[in-house]
């Protein structure tokens, strides 16, 4: 996804943007998947804390949605898709917070958050104001996601 998110230099940068969202949401399907899995394996029930992210996420969502939809233009239908798989990822995360300690509480809502941070950086760049060292940014915060969603895993 990286890698396509970086050929910008071409006529088909549009179409390389489209497949670095899709290679993106694959792996945004995937995590949430596992978290769905998880939960649905040790059919714990959710923590009252589940409910409060779930409210965050909803609100990150919508805000999300708000600013972009409009200025998305052709991109429109693949930014909409990649919103919704991103919050049913964020959202299928909070069904495991009962079978996680604080520290891994902390771990996976900041993975989701930083996700979500980061793709808002990149439409932020692409579809409103080109952001200086947008790069720079979007790495960070992606591979500190990962980070804490391996972290979290590894922990289960």
């Amino acid at each position: 996804g990286d890698i396509l998110l970086m050929i910008t230099e071409t006529e088909e940068k549009d179409l390389f943007f489209k497949l670095g969202l899709l290679s993106f949401a694959i792996g945004h399907i995937f995590y949430g998947l596992s978290f769905l899995i998880i939960h649905l394996q040790t059919s714990k029930e959710l923590a009252g804390l589940s409910f409060m992210v779930m409210g965050f996420y909803i609100g990150m969502t919508l805000s999300i949605t708000h600013l972009f939809m409009r200025r998305a233009g052709e991109f429109r239908l693949f930014v909409l898709l990649y919103i919704i798989i991103i919050f049913l990822m964020g959202i299928s995360s909070t069904l495991i917070y009962s079978l996680l300690s604080s520290l891994e509480t902390f771990f996976i809502i900041g993975g989701v958050s930083l996700f979500m941070l980061s793709d808002g950086v990149i439409a932020f760049s692409k579809f409103v104001k080109k952001i200086t060292f947008e790069r720079l940014i979007t790495m960070t915060t992606y591979t500190l996601a990962q980070l804490l969603l391996i972290l979290t895993f590894s922990r289960l």
